[in-house]
């Protein structure tokens, strides 16, 4: 079962706008998460602003 995405203040925002490869990245690791797995590189995940 899929589990629901909540994204918090303007994150949503934020995401749409990083470059296409990070989106791409991102977006399979939240699916991979939403279905019970892990994060793609999930120690390499460092985000700053």
């Amino acid at each position: 079962m899929m589990k629901d995405l909540i994204f918090l203040g303007n994150s949503l925002d934020e995401l749409r706008n990083f470059p296409p490869s990070v989106k791409n990245e991102l977006g399979y690791s939240l699916h991979l998460i939403q279905n019970g797995g892990r994060a793609v590189d999930e120690n390499k995940a460092h985000f700053t602003k």
